[in-house]
């Protein structure tokens, strides 16, 4: 399950053997959920933007891995791998899918301790990704 999305209008399309269906969508707000409208999107763009970094993290790490699968193996692949162990990318992405996952449970706002964890993951993960670019 990922993020939520805010409540509004929307189309679903669904595409099979070239032929598209699409169909209205009104998602209502949770009549029970004790936070604002402004918590509640604070809580989505913020929930959006760690699926985004998470993303990006494994796009990075599918990369390096597909440079690993395709060198001359030996030396070349083991130093790969080992760049990518040293830019700890996987467990900055559990960290990532940890803080989701508590923001995703949650309807409130980020709170500014999260926020923080985040940031500093953020700026992680970039470093992670620009050791592991280039390759």
């Amino acid at each position: 399950i990922g993020p939520l999305v805010l409540p509004g209008q929307y189309r679903v399309v669904l595409t099979v053997g070239g032929k598209e269906y699409s169909a209205p969508l009104t998602v209502q707000a949770d009549p029970n959920a004790g936070s604002t409208p402004t918590a509640v999107a604070a809580n989505v763009h913020f929930a959006l933007a760690l699926v985004s970094d998470i993303n990006s993290n494994v796009k990075a790490l599918q990369s390096a891995q597909a440079t690993a699968n395709a060198s001359d193996g030996g030396a070349g692949k083991q130093q790969i791998e080992d760049r990518v162990k040293k830019s700890d990318l996987e467990g900055i992405n559990r960290q990532l899918s940890m803080l989701l996952n508590e923001v995703v449970e949650n309807d409130a706002a980020p709170s500014p301790t999260v926020m923080d964890a985040a940031n500093q993951l953020r700026a992680s993960s970039g470093k992670a990704r620009d050791s592991l670019s280039g390759m």
